[in-house]
């Protein structure tokens, strides 16, 4: 399955988009996804605003 993928989210110019394998019966990656959610999703709470 890593090389299919690898394979397919190649671009033109060889660039490798991000990508993580998971298993969720052992919980395997899953905490990188949801890192992932909470920073790129801006989930994750901030420190409050001051002023």
């Amino acid at each position: 399955m890593r090389a299919d993928t690898t394979r397919m989210r190649t671009n033109a110019q060889g660039q490798l988009k991000p990508f993580v394998m998971t298993n969720l019966k052992n919980l395997s990656g899953l905490a990188d996804v949801i890192s992932f959610i909470e920073t790129r999703g801006m989930l994750k709470k901030s420190a409050p605003a001051v002023g």
